[in-house]
């Protein structure tokens, strides 16, 4: 893949063993405690600042329905584009940082019932947001 003037490297077979988390049930309250970080699919925690992925999963699942659009404007490393690539959703992943980019698009780029996630964009949210502000079913972040 090339992004600009910048190869990438992709992964090129992830080894994947779980699809999601072994005992996961949403969350009720407004209080949420994980009890790991979460490490299925391709989520790894060594991307600084990247969250949980029970939290994106949370949302996702309470607030869209399968086919819905995510739009995830601060990608960075991905987790919230994997979660939607795994829970059927569509996804655009937008982030300012070239790096985050090549980092997302490597993790969400794995064979998977639902291909729908291939955007991630490097960039200002404002020129993505023009054209996509009336197909957003949930913005994350």
């Amino acid at each position: 893949m090339q992004i600009g003037e910048t190869k990438i490297k992709l992964h090129p077979n992830w080894n994947i063993h779980n699809f999601a988390p072994s005992t996961f049930t949403p969350e009720t309250t407004t209080v949420w405690s994980f009890p790991d970080r979460g490490d299925w699919a391709t989520h790894v925690g060594n991307y600084r600042g990247n969250w949980s992925p029970y939290i994106p999963r949370n949302l996702i699942l309470r607030y869209t329905a399968p086919g819905d659009l995510v739009l995830d404007q601060m990608a960075g490393s991905g987790t919230t584009l994997v979660e939607c690539k795994l829970l059927g959703r569509r996804a655009v992943g937008v982030d300012i940082n070239p790096d985050a980019v090549m980092v997302a698009h490597r993790y969400v780029t794995y064979a998977i019932i639902n291909p729908d996630i291939r955007d991630t964009r490097n960039g200002s949210d404002q020129s993505l947001l023009r054209n996509l502000t009336r197909k957003i079913d949930m913005i994350s972040k």
